[in-house]
């Protein structure tokens, strides 16, 4: 994951006006055997629920907003498009009732393989192919952003309208907030279910 990629992730995040960045999905071409490629039916009234112990503290999320981009799955990049053109599974969650994203004061940002499996992230991205960010007091607060240090993210099931699986995890704090009075994050028991978008735009 380059800095550049986290800092527009996490900036994004820490406004919470992920509209403002959205552009249009790509068009790249469907494999019938890849259920992550298939395209999802509309999510209109799709359920979204997650929850997670945030330094000791239980924090949940549910409903999806009106663009689809918030706490609902992406399925991104694909030939000549970055990461060398690899697939790669995309999501923020927000911690936030019915899928209100402005009201959000916590946000959690993942990347990871399209498909069902483990993921553990070793200090680096290029460990697994995967990432997990936190952005705190996103809304109010002492702004703290986290990057992975060591991550683990198990999709137990992906099709093409629904991802579930569950999350865990120790961060670091994030040279975007250096100045934030927390060091260090940690995530245990993190579960999520949540449709995959059907939205033409997408968060990054």
């Amino acid at each position: 994951m380059t800095s550049t990629l986290r800092n527009t992730v996490l900036l994004l995040t820490a406004l919470a006006v992920v509209g403002c960045s959205a552009k249009q999905a790509s068009t790249a071409q469907t494999d019938a055997s890849d259920p992550s490629q298939a395209q999802p039916a509309s999510s209109q009234g799709a359920t979204a629920n997650w929850s997670a112990t945030i330094d000791g503290a239980e924090v949940t999320g549910n409903g999806v907003d009106e663009t689809q981009l918030g706490n609902a799955a992406f399925v991104l990049g694909g030939p000549g498009q970055k990461y060398g053109g690899q697939r790669y599974g995309f999501f923020t969650l927000y911690a936030t009732p019915d899928g209100q994203l402005d009201k959000a004061n916590l946000t959690m940002t993942f990347h990871f393989p399209p498909h069902a499996g483990t993921f553990v992230h070793a200090g680096t991205f290029d460990s697994c192919n995967c990432d997990m960010w936190l952005a705190k007091n996103v809304k109010v607060g002492d702004l703290a952003q986290f990057d992975a240090d060591t991550v683990t993210i198990t999709i137990t099931s992906m099709s093409a309208t629904r991802i579930a699986g569950t999350f865990s995890g120790s961060l670091t704090l994030s040279n975007d907030t250096p100045r934030a009075a927390q060091k260090r994050a940690t995530v245990t028991n993190g579960k999520f279910d949540l449709p995959m978008s059907a939205s033409k735009l997408t968060p990054e």
